[in-house]
């Protein structure tokens, strides 16, 4: 039970704090949020949490079968590392007005359950997002994934995308100028803490030397 518990955490603190920067799909709900308030939010969100706790269920599913010598712990490590600085160039580019209003053409906008599924579906940097992040946590033994243990991460991590997609659309509503705020402009930083964590953690690693 404390295992899967651990689990649920780790995947709720992950997807939370990914939901965070501003995007085309926080944007979408916010135009579903502004129209219909919550029930076309909701239908919306469910439609993109389904695609994502797929992708975070089978990238899981697929890490938790390879073999972790120490020389690919290292390889893992300095990728984990890399694409924390490439997230955390994104979360900054993401916080600028331009990115906040990309142009977004959607046909089937009546329809916010099947909107969240294709914009989720074409949302492809969540595959290496969360290959990133289960290789690193498996890596560092933050989550177990052996039995049950995927899936109690990935309902942890679904929860967080959802809890945390929601709080943001409807604070955006609330707020003038989202981007101006002292959240958004420090989630490049804890990116880059967080590499900066990593690289720590390689260094200590008496395997780096070795190998």
């Amino acid at each position: 039970m404390y295992l899967k518990i651990k689990n649920s955490i780790v995947g709720f603190s992950i997807s939370f704090i990914g939901s965070i920067p501003l995007g085309y799909l926080n944007i979408m709900g916010l135009h579903y949020f502004k129209q219909d308030l919550i029930t076309s939010t909701l239908f919306y969100l469910l439609g993109v949490v389904i695609i994502e706790s797929l992708v975070i269920f089978f990238t899981a599913k697929g890490v938790s079968k390879i073999n972790l010598t120490p020389h690919l712990k290292t390889k893992i490590s300095l990728f984990s590392i890399a694409f924390l600085l490439l997230l955390s160039y994104l979360a900054k580019q993401s916080a600028t007005p331009e990115e906040s209003h990309n142009p977004l053409v959607i046909q089937i906008i009546n329809y916010p359950f099947i909107t969240g599924i294709i914009l989720s579906s074409l949302n492809f940097s969540q595959i290496p997002f969360w290959l990133s992040w289960n290789l690193y946590i498996l890596n560092e033994k933050y989550a177990n994934f052996q039995q049950n243990g995927i899936l109690s991460y990935t309902i942890g991590a679904s929860l967080g995308t959802f809890i945390g997609m929601l709080s943001l659309i409807v604070f955006l509503d609330k707020t003038v100028n989202y981007t101006q705020l002292p959240l958004q402009n420090y989630i490049p930083k804890i990116f880059v803490c967080l590499a900066i964590w990593q690289a720590f953690i390689l260094i200590k690693n008496k395997n780096y030397f070795i190998h």
